[in-house]
């Protein structure tokens, strides 16, 4: 077994992204090398494939490996102080920020519902439609990334809370997280994914204009689970 259980301290993909990293520093893994797949990764460690991939993530923006999509993981140079790697960047686990997003947005949506004013709906629209005018730029992928953040933010507004504004900023930020950063834009990559998500938008932003709060909730809440899939894919 190359890669054993793992302690418990701190998040579990940060525990197995330092796992690896040691592994990676004994010379197991020389830069260069193949890492085992996720699956076995997993399976060695007795975790969940999801956390492998938490773990990856983080690893990959430190530099130590490099992720190719339907290759597998491979090593690109040691780094020898991991903790002190990590301190430099901010990281929430992605499936803690959907959730979180998911509760906050969700109520979000309902009030919305209620306050949308014609100004709102006609700023909403306006993100919309410049994601459709960049929708088949491949060069755009961050600005596409950009507009979809900011189609969030401008939903926040809409409540006319500073505080739960500054909350949903905060959520969402692309400098927030990194690792989300990073897997968004992997995600953008593809064309349609980028589709899929200014129909997701457009959902939410039909059923506000209908003053249909359960639609609201609904088509939001199943806009951030899909992210939440996709990202599994990874």
């Amino acid at each position: 077994m190359v890669l054993g259980k793992i302690k418990k301290a701190d998040k579990l993909y940060i525990r197995i992204a330092e796992n690896i990293n040691s592994k990676i520093n004994d010379g197991t893994f020389k830069v260069g090398d193949r890492l085992p797949a996720e699956r076995d990764i997993a399976e060695q460690m007795s975790v969940s494939r999801a956390s492998v991939r938490e773990a990856l993530a983080i690893l990959e923006i430190l530099g130590t490996v490099e992720i190719r999509v339907g290759d597998g993981s491979y090593v690109r140079q040691k780094i020898e102080d991991f903790r002190f790697e990590l301190n430099k960047i901010k990281n929430f686990s992605l499936y803690e920020l959907i959730e979180a997003r998911s509760y906050i947005e969700g109520m979000i949506v309902e009030i919305a519902v209620e306050k949308a004013t014609e100004e709102d709906i006609i700023e909403l629209k306006k993100n919309i439609s410049e994601m459709e005018s960049i929708l088949d730029d491949d060069e755009q992928v961050d600005r596409f990334f950009e507009l979809g953040m900011e189609f969030h933010k401008k939903l926040a507004k809409v409540v006319n809370n500073e505080v739960i504004v500054s909350i949903v900023s905060t959520l969402i930020d692309q400098n927030l997280s990194t690792t989300w950063k990073l897997l968004n834009k992997k995600i953008l990559s593809v064309r349609s994914a980028r589709e899929h998500q200014i129909q997701e938008h457009q959902v939410v932003l039909q059923a506000i204009e209908h003053r249909d709060r359960e639609a609201a909730r609904k088509a939001i809440q199943m806009h951030l689970h899909h992210l939440e899939d996709l990202l599994t894919m990874l």
